[in-house]
């Protein structure tokens, strides 16, 4: 983060606390400056306290676990002044069955998985079908896979 006054985050804490301040993007604090958060503290000294509601404390521990454990890009300190919409929309995206609709499994899992399909231990899939599986999926189409090799079961 750039170096910015304690009293001037103490300010922001306190209109954040006030729901005065709806914060601002993960990750985009630190490029703030200096003029940035007087611009800031203006404007949300305008807004009526409760405009913006912050993250309750359950939803707050939920962001707080996501970002220790590296599931989000982002340090503590950038969700410093998450809203909570900011933050539901984070857990949502963590969450949503959408993520799964990227390409994560890995080249060794694609592998191992059109040898069990080819072995006929497991059951026919398109590469296009392949390539769309999470990571999570794919071990356990191998874990399957595999017992079926194990007790010779072929489909």
């Amino acid at each position: 983060m750039n170096t910015i006054s304690p009293e001037k985050l103490e300010k922001l804490d306190v209109l954040y606390a006030n729901g005065q301040f709806a914060g601002i993007a993960p990750g985009e604090f630190k490029y703030l400056q200096e003029s940035d958060i007087d611009n800031l503290i203006r404007e949300a000294e305008q807004n009526q306290a409760g405009t913006y509601q912050i993250p309750d404390k359950s939803t707050r521990e939920s962001v707080d676990k996501l970002l220790d454990s590296g599931v989000l890009p982002f340090t503590p300190e950038d969700a410093r002044y998450l809203s909570l919409m900011g933050a539901n929309s984070l857990i949502w995206l963590v969450y949503s069955s959408n993520r799964h609709r990227t390409y994560v499994l890995t080249k060794p899992q694609q592998k191992r998985i059109r040898h069990l399909i080819n072995k006929g231990f497991l059951p026919h899939m398109s590469d296009r079908e392949i390539v769309m599986l999470s990571k999570e999926k794919a071990n356990r189409l191998i874990e399957e896979g595999e017992n079926n090799a194990l007790y010779e079961e072929e489909f």
